[in-house]
């Protein structure tokens, strides 16, 4: 009988960013949208962090989120509204997180394969977690981590990804990560991530770059991290007899 030997992982840990990466940045205009559209939710977001002025906050975070300063007081401040409207419109069924198109079939694809994804976002846990439930992609999340939790912080510090990966138990060696963002992608080659990937979908030129792999698709992830399914030696010299 021909033995077939199923696809494998060649890294345990897939760990992911969402927003540019697994979801399309359209999603941020979205969820403020839903936001600035509704005076309940507006409501409902003040009550919960306890600021009133929620569309000052709002235009004051997105400037500082166009100009990539994720660890700015402006910004976190605004994570704290976004977070909260994005929970009440994924748990109430109002928003659906979406998702790049060629991303379901690859993290299902490593996800078969033995590969274990956690997702590493800027945003907090919660709004990682309903979000990827409200599109169905949490079956093939094993975990989540958020910039926002003391004990790993900034997606801009190396030590971060040193520390998902202690948490998990593994070498960082044996972690691939997915990004959007260059500082990041930096961050996570100086920590000695196995394998860092940067999705650029404009980019002129793709490959390695700076310690990084610049693609265009996140199904290249799976393309190039997952060992093909093949028959095993005894069943390759069986069928060679």
């Amino acid at each position: 009988m021909n033995t077939i030997i199923p696809e494998q992982a060649l890294y345990e840990l897939y760990l992911t960013d969402i927003m540019g990466t697994t979801t399309p940045k359209s999603e941020v205009k979205k969820i403020t949208d839903f936001i600035l559209g509704s005076k309940e939710v507006q409501k409902q977001i003040s009550e919960k962090i306890g600021k009133k002025n929620i569309e000052e906050i709002i235009k004051k975070g997105r400037a500082r989120s166009k100009a990539r300063e994720k660890d700015h007081p402006e910004f976190k401040e605004y994570l704290k509204v976004y977070d909260a409207g994005a929970q009440i419109g994924y748990g109430n069924g109002d928003l659906v997180m979406s998702l790049e198109d060629d991303v379901e079939e690859a993290l299902e694809q490593i996800h078969n394969a033995g590969g274990i994804i956690r997702i590493y976002s800027s945003g907090g846990v919660a709004t990682s977690e309903l979000g990827m439930k409200s599109n169905g992609l949490d079956r093939l999340i094993e975990s989540y981590h958020s910039s926002s939790q003391p004990e790993i912080g900034s997606k801009f510090k190396p030590e971060a990804y040193r520390e998902i990966a202690r948490q998990v138990g593994v070498s960082v060696k044996d972690m691939v990560y997915v990004t959007d963002d260059v500082k990041e992608a930096k961050a996570a080659v100086t920590a000695g991530v196995g394998r860092v990937y940067l999705i650029d979908k404009t980019a002129k030129q793709t490959g390695k770059k700076d310690g990084y792999i610049v693609i265009k698709s996140y199904k290249q992830v799976a393309e190039d991290t997952v060992k093909k399914s093949q028959k095993s030696a005894a069943s390759k010299a069986k069928a060679a007899a």
